[in-house]
């Protein structure tokens, strides 16, 4: 008997999530401006601004890796041309 209650269980949990999201989609597809409101709430939320400026940060931090490794390569590139160029043993 309890298999058949938690099988139960978790058939009607499930009809639950679905029910709540296809009311929560019909609600926010009725109402644009209600999730406009809340779209300029979230902007002005202190910590959705200081997760924006910490992502904005980490974006400008990959971009100089990006480039710092490029120019570790071309570095490395040109090491290895003039070691061959010159006869001088490769330490890559």
């Amino acid at each position: 008997m309890t298999d058949v209650s938690n099988s139960y269980r978790k058939e009607v949990r499930e009809l639950l999530i679905k029910r709540i999201g296809a009311a929560r989609k019909k609600y926010l597809d009725e109402h644009p401006e209600a999730v406009q409101q809340a779209k300029m709430a979230a902007e002005k939320d202190p910590v959705l601004v200081e997760l924006r400026n910490h992502r904005e940060k980490c974006r400008q931090l990959n971009e100089e890796k990006e480039e710092a490794e490029k120019r570790l390569r071309e570095a490395l590139s040109a090491f290895e041309s003039f070691s061959n160029d010159h006869g001088l043993p490769s330490y890559r």
